[in-house]
């Protein structure tokens, strides 16, 4: 009797073990790792297509589970392992019929990594199939956006038909300060990829035709000076540009413009009484003045009031770094070691290049404008 209960007991036991170590059916599996994603349960989701991989790679199910992995990865914040997940998946099973959507991942992976010279060729590679041509662009305007003005322009320089990167590059361009503005890059851009101007938030300004403009010059001149016979006791600057203008007055069709001049010597006080005194409201343009403290009082009425001025003799770049009205008719030091970079990448070849400079301040900042562009 006692041997007929160990043996019964050993049936059961055989029994129970068989029944306990019965695999649950891929399909089945596959299903449970899905109602799990679908419930967010990442982490475990995640368990189950790693074991579906590794207990059958060869199943028709394997891309998709490996596809799954990888989501169910990403989800769960571990976006490295993830990126691995996605590169095994896309050289395993290369010839998967969603391989593109892989590859799309794999973009947004690599985008979010800080990558996007590798986004950008995940990007490309995604881009083939014409069905995901809205996640594509939707990704792009998500990437593009963080991206800076030379990681843009690299990707345009590799995909030239990129409309989105023209686009971030030319938003770019228009939220850089005047001075550093590179003005025929972004006419270039929205005129050669037919970009929406009012997209970008460049509203032009409606035409304006005048029979007669009015100029205002606030110059120091120091009238005072002057001889009852108008001569000057001793000449400057700011009656050569004063002459200057007369000269140009005399030489064309003067009946067109206007000319009213303001003494601002070098007093601010004074240039404010002319600003309060409301003289300058009806001028189209303005320049002068020429001193620092009266100059950044005009400069700030002009952008307010939305008429043009230009500083004669400045090469100061903050004058127009805020005011899109202000303008000068020098070059400044950095705007001529870029211009000449542009033109030096465009003509010649950078491979080795030695650059002299002379001893001033702005000597130096134009050659380091220059090296910083020319080898960018």
């Amino acid at each position: 009797m006692k041997n007929l209960n160990l043996f019964l007991f050993g049936l059961l036991f055989l029994f129970s073990t068989s029944i306990l170590g019965q695999t649950i059916p891929y399909d089945q599996e596959y299903a449970l790792a899905k109602a799990d994603l679908e419930a967010s349960n990442f982490s475990k989701a995640a368990q189950r297509f790693k074991s579906l991989l590794t207990r059958d790679p060869a199943n028709d199910k394997a891309a998709y589970a490996a596809f799954y992995y990888g989501i169910s990865t990403y989800n769960e914040g571990k976006v490295n392992d993830a990126r691995v997940i996605f590169q095994d998946l896309i050289k395993s099973y290369n010839d998967w019929n969603k391989i593109s959507d892989a590859q799309l991942w794999l973009a947004k992976i690599y985008f979010e990594l800080d990558n996007p010279v590798q986004g950008v060729y995940y990007t490309e590679l995604a881009s083939r199939n014409s069905e995901l041509s809205d996640e594509v662009s939707q990704l792009k305007a998500t990437a593009y956006i963080t991206l800076d003005s030379v990681s843009l322009g690299s990707i345009l320089k590799r995909n030239k038909e990129d409309t989105v990167a023209a686009k971030y590059l030319a938003l770019w361009q228009i939220k850089t300060p005047t001075p550093w503005q590179n003005v025929g890059l972004l006419d270039s851009l929205i005129r050669n990829y037919k970009l929406d101007s009012s997209e970008l938030g460049l509203t032009a300004p409606p035409d304006v035709f005048k029979e007669k403009y009015k100029v205002a010059v606030m110059l120091p001149l120091f009238s005072e000076r002057l001889w009852h016979s108008g001569v000057y006791l001793q000449k400057s600057l700011a009656v050569d540009i004063y002459e200057g203008i007369q000269l140009a007055l005399e030489e064309y069709d003067s009946s067109k413009i206007t000319v009213e001049v303001f003494d601002t010597k070098m007093d601010s006080l004074i240039t404010r009484n002319i600003i309060a005194s409301g003289q300058l409201q009806d001028a189209d343009a303005i320049i002068g003045p020429l001193y620092p403290e009266p100059l950044a009082l005009v400069s700030a009425y002009s952008k307010e009031e939305k008429i043009n001025f230009l500083n004669p003799v400045s090469t100061n770049p903050e004058i127009t770094a805020n005011n899109p009205y202000a303008f000068l008719l020098r070059t400044d030091a950095e705007s001529i070691g870029e211009i000449v970079a542009e033109y030096t990448r465009a003509n010649l070849d950078t491979g080795a290049f030695a650059i002299y400079y002379g001893p001033r301040n702005t000597d130096s900042l134009t050659a380091f404008n220059y090296a910083t562009r020319v080898v960018a």
